[in-house]
């Protein structure tokens, strides 16, 4: 199977922008690497995130899911389930 180097690219900036979101929610809400792993996956579920690929970034929904408070809660349902 042949990658061309435009899936590469693509590939590597939506990588770089969930690492983006996972720095983000670590400064954030004061959790460990794992945990916002745990809360990108809650945010995604919920479309609360937006992973652009063509850009690298992550777009969420409303700024209210940046807080620390929302961010912590999402861990905390992500724990349960």
């Amino acid at each position: 199977m042949v990658v061309t180097q435009g899936i590469r690219n693509i590939v590597t900036r939506m990588y770089n922008a969930e690492e983006r979101f996972i720095e983000f929610a670590m400064e954030t809400a004061d959790i460990n690497r794992e945990e916002a792993i745990i809360v990108l996956r809650v945010y995604r579920k919920a479309k609360v995130v937006k992973i652009d690929p063509v850009m690298g970034q992550f777009q969420l929904q409303h700024g209210a899911f940046a807080e620390p408070e929302p961010i912590r809660k999402a861990l905390e349902l992500g724990r349960k389930g």
